[in-house]
């Protein structure tokens, strides 16, 4: 972040000289006084009136957005110097959304965080979350219901979602901002997510399966342990190569973000994801009405 910005702060090189001190490989590593002040320096010019510039209706307008385990962050900027800044803390129940779907709400946190701004104008986000770029493209209907929700919020706003590569190249604040969110910033789950979860059980509640059946589901699912891994691809990430997924999984390998879980259901899409101990039984009600092979792929389960 230092890098970053220190081409718009006077006298950069002198304030870091400490610190850089630290960095030479013949220096045995020791933190005195001079380095914190040092830091507290850096800190106060990094966040001061003089390295934020005014904003301006005639220029692009990009909104730096990213996420880290505990928060989220935004930059609003201009020609890349920063217009202004927004972090805050992620609540209980937005920690357990899947990265894709954490990703997303830093964009809908920074576009209302800025609504001054962003609000009738055109706006470039940037995130280093390439999948969103394609989700973007997706039809809403096709989209997963919490992210469907986040995209309605977005409706409003003139953007485009462009994938920019993360901390270790471009996004230097919006990074450093995602970690460093203070925990009064935390929202309340009561106010903030009630509406989303209404509307994420509604999705369920008119998926077309009984509730009998979808009793069972969760049961299928539950006791499968290829499913259960399944299960845990959304939340924490796919391996980085397809020999590392078992062979059952292969097939879900070229659609991993259309992958996700609502009460314990596996769904792609709006889809529902049948268990493979179940997907005999299923494939035979479905050709049960003679349909042909093109109807039977269209049955919504």
């Amino acid at each position: 972040m230092n890098n970053y910005l220190g081409k718009y702060i006077p006298n950069m090189s002198e304030l870091t000289v400490p610190l850089r001190s630290l960095l030479e490989g013949d220096v045995p590593w020791a933190w005195f006084p001079e380095h914190d002040t040092a830091l507290s320096k850096i800190k106060s010019v990094l966040s001061s009136a003089p390295v934020l510039r005014f904003y301006d209706t005639s220029l692009l307008t990009t909104l730096q957005v990213d996420t880290s385990k505990s928060g989220l962050g935004a930059c609003l900027m201009h020609q890349g110097q920063p217009v202004a800044y927004a972090s805050r803390a992620l609540s209980n129940s937005e920690i357990n959304y899947a990265p894709i779907e954490k990703e997303m709400l830093a964009i809908v946190f920074g576009c209302e965080r800025f609504n001054m701004y962003t609000h009738g104008a055109e706006v470039e986000v940037n995130s280093d979350h390439k999948p969103l770029e394609n989700n973007f493209k997706k039809p809403l209907f096709k989209v997963p219901p919490r992210l469907q929700r986040m995209r309605l919020r977005l409706q409003k706003y003139d953007i485009k979602v462009r994938y920019v590569p993360g901390i270790a190249k471009f996004l230097y604040i919006a990074d450093a901002l995602s970690r460093a969110c203070g925990e009064s910033h935390i929202p309340n789950d009561n106010d903030m997510h009630q509406d989303m979860e209404y509307f994420i059980h509604s999705v369920v509640s008119n998926l077309p399966i009984s509730d009998v059946k979808l009793k069972e589901l969760q049961e299928f699912n539950s006791d499968d342990p290829t499913m259960q891994m399944l299960h845990t691809y959304p939340m924490e990430g796919w391996p980085h190569h397809k020999c590392d997924v078992p062979p059952p999984l292969k097939s879900f390998w070229n659609v991993p973000n259309d992958i996700h879980v609502i009460d314990g259901i596996l769904l792609k899409d709006n889809r529902l994801v049948i268990p493979f101990a179940w997907r005999k039984d299923i494939l035979q009600k479905l050709h049960l009405s003679h349909c042909g092979i093109e109807k039977s792929k269209l049955m919504p389960a």
